[in-house]
């Protein structure tokens, strides 16, 4: 019982039998067999000792938590920690890395489950590795961890972890498991709209990969600098990365990396898209059905609907937007959940649907704030102060976008942000007089973003 307990959190049979039914391993006298795991759980669930959940393959077991920490003491005891950590920790890298490729296929949701329900046995096995200065298998984790992140988050979680984990890399021979580690790192520095160092980590994942001879790896990294570069505004570098990264995945014949290359071309500040890239994301989407990525598809769907909107198809744009929800609904997706939620706000107000929309956009401000995402809360932030000039409630329209722009300039320019005063030709629709508007952009400067959304959401004032 007591190998049981290096579980940080729970575990199924097959891990039981990887980590704690080694034959090889004696303990009391005698050899524990892998076909003996189920006999013992059953014994220990009979005394209380293990709580069972699910049934048959899907079932989980977990020591209570007094009884785990008395294990703990034992496993110390016995001598052999080190060793049931290492299987622990060889296991749950062999699962990331064997969950990595399946991402992005049929098998998808089934697969972020369980790196879900495993996610606390994950980080400790990063934990782990940083402690043993492993550096070669914590960046083949973080690497490999690359796609959980990206769909379910939180990238608070990412950044904490992959920041040393880069850091400690320092100096290393050029290795394909740093080059993925930097653009797991890259990632979710954009994910938290550090432009400057996603590029940076990015263009130093290139270079690596680029001395690998990876070519593979350089054509994502290119996709991704191309996304990046084009949000940054530097539009002629990411033409020319996006186009490198689409050859490059044509010239290797992989149809998934192709089409989510090609989309992520498109993606990103556009004035206007044609009707030929406007056909090219609908080819990406139906790659996408065809391989049975739903989060790939999910986000087509989106930038189909954020097109049918600017091109004022409101029908059309609400129905692809919806899928869109729906589908990263079930992949649990909850930054993208938030990015369509606003889409969704947007194209309601432009049907002047305005209880709609102010649904829509009130669960996306929430969404974002619980995700420390202050950048894109702050935009819808924008979209609500909108919504109230439609409402006809123009003192709360002046508040809401105060405080957006003030909340917004504080995490870019801090010192710009005390300076801040408004300014008239950004608040040219708001019937209020010069004094009474310079008083609510005061009071709405004033606002932390909790009080922000609480004044949002608030039914009368």
């Amino acid at each position: 019982m007591r190998r049981l307990s290096v579980f940080a959190d729970g575990w199924t049979l097959e891990a039981a039998e990887a980590v704690a039914g080694n034959p090889g391993v004696v303990e009391a006298g005698s050899r524990i067999s892998a076909g003996e795991i189920l006999d013992l759980l059953s014994r220990l669930i009979e005394k209380s000792m293990v709580m069972a959940e699910g049934q048959e393959d899907e079932a989980r077991y977990r020591l209570l938590a007094t009884i785990r920490s008395y294990s703990l003491e034992k496993l110390s005891e016995s001598g052999e920690a080190e060793s049931v950590s290492s299987r622990h920790a060889a296991y749950f890298l062999d699962l990331v890395e064997a969950a990595e490729p399946e991402m992005h296929g049929p098998h998808q949701l089934k697969w972020l489950n369980r790196l879900e329900r495993d996610y606390d046995n994950i980080l400790a096995t990063l934990l782990l590795f940083q402690r043993r200065s492993d550096r070669e298998s914590a960046l083949r984790l973080t690497g490999a961890l690359f796609w959980y992140w990206c769909l379910k988050g939180p990238y608070s979680d990412a950044l904490e972890w992959s920041e040393p984990i880069i850091a400690r890399a320092r100096g290393m021979e050029p290795t394909g498991a740093l080059a993925k580690a930097s653009i797991t790192n890259a990632f979710m520095h954009f994910m938290r709209q550090k432009l400057p160092l996603a590029t940076a980590r990015c263009r130093e994942s290139l270079e690596l990969f680029t001395k690998l001879g990876d070519r593979h790896g350089m054509a994502g990294a290119l996709m991704w600098l191309g996304f990046w570069e084009r949000n940054a505004g530097d539009l002629s570098a990411a033409e020319a990365h996006g186009e490198k990264s689409v050859r490059i995945f044509q010239e290797l014949g992989d149809p998934w990396a192709l089409a989510f290359s090609r989309m992520f071309y498109h993606a990103g500040p556009r004035d206007s898209v044609s009707e030929s890239e406007r056909r090219e994301i609908e080819t990406c989407a139906a790659t996408f059905r065809l391989v049975g990525d739903s989060w790939g598809l999910a986000f087509a769907l989106m930038l189909l609907g954020h097109l049918s909107r600017k091109a004022g198809n409101l029908v059309k744009a609400k129905s692809m937007l919806r899928r869109s929800e729906q589908l990263f609904r079930e992949i649990g997706d909850r930054q993208l959940i938030a990015w369509v939620l606003r889409q969704l706000g947007q194209t309601y107000l432009e049907d002047s649907r305005l209880d709609d929309a102010r649904e829509c956009l009130e669960e996306s401000l929430e969404l974002f704030a619980n995700l420390g995402n202050t950048i894109f809360a702050c935009r819808t932030l924008r979209w609500l102060s909108r919504l109230e000039v439609s409402s006809g409630r123009h003192e709360r329209a002046a508040c809401l976008f105060a405080s957006a722009s003030a909340l917004a300039t504080s995490v870019t320019d801090p010192d710009a942000a005390v300076r801040m005063r408004y300014e008239p030709a950004l608040t040219e629709n708001l019937e209020l007089g010069e004094v009474e508007l310079a008083e609510l952009w005061d009071r709405g400067c004033g606002m932390t973003l909790r009080e922000a959304i609480d004044y949002a959401r608030a039914k009368e004032l």
